[in-house]
């Protein structure tokens, strides 16, 4: 039977609850402010006359007619030189090279090390191997981002000869670095939430593998892949 609560546990509950409350209305006030902010500034691209005299929604959008006949620059992000030049599609498609590079380069490292630890590793070397990794999650986004600007350019530039040192697979590889320890933590988290008996049930688990001359390494790959999957999905929808 449970006990009655005490008045000073009634009050401590209370003040909890309403610290719980006022954190919450904080973060959520923030975050609407932020954008109320963002839109306020961006605003006078729709309204004002002055600033369309340098930037419309068809300059941001469409090619327009900078540079020479010799060398047509259609698509041209310099808000900063002497004429300024409005476009997004470099925005967009350079966003869309880092997010292509960066997923090349994360999700097979991340998804392959979730393997190797959460089936493969001995439990004590597993026990180090996760705080590792998730500790990459709490490294600045500022520090990787310098440490791509000073170290690994430079490295990249002089190893495969580029033309230049800031570029999409820098750029990718230093977000792939960011996302890493994310992917890692779904992924063997997904892994570890399937009861093994389940994962080598699957109808696609290679139970002729050895015959075949598979490895083991393999074999237990071509299983926990699905699993992998199956995990994933589950662990979203519990979310």
């Amino acid at each position: 039977m449970a006990r009655a609560l005490t008045p000073s546990r009634r009050w401590q509950d209370w003040l909890v609850k309403q610290a719980i409350h006022f954190a919450a209305i904080v973060t959520i006030s923030l975050i609407v402010l932020i954008f109320v902010f963002v839109g306020r500034e961006a605003l006078p691209v729709l309204t004002s006359a002055a600033v369309h005299k340098e930037v419309t929604l068809h300059t941001l959008f469409l090619p327009q007619n900078y540079g020479s006949a010799e060398a047509p620059l259609p698509y041209v992000w310099q808000p900063v030189s002497e004429v300024p030049k409005y476009s997004l599609m470099p925005l967009l498609f350079g966003t869309l090279k880092v997010t292509l590079v960066a997923m090349l380069f994360a999700v097979p490292l991340s998804i392959l090390a979730a393997i190797y630890s959460a089936e493969f590793a001995p439990f004590w070397l597993r026990e180090v191997i996760k705080p590792v990794v998730e500790l990459l999650a709490g490294i600045p986004s500022v520090v990787l981002g310098f440490f791509a600007l000073i170290v690994l350019a430079s490295w990249l530039q002089d190893r495969f000869d580029l033309d230049y040192r800031l570029n999409a697979i820098n750029a990718g590889v230093a977000l792939g670095l960011a996302v890493l320890p994310i992917i890692y933590t779904v992924a063997e988290d997904a892994l570890m939430g399937v009861p093994r008996r389940y994962r080598l049930r699957w109808p696609w688990a290679p139970r002729d593998g050895k015959r075949r001359g598979a490895s083991s390494c393999l074999r237990d790959c071509r299983a926990f892949l699905p699993a992998l999957c199956w995990g994933s999905d589950a662990l979203s929808a519990k979310r």
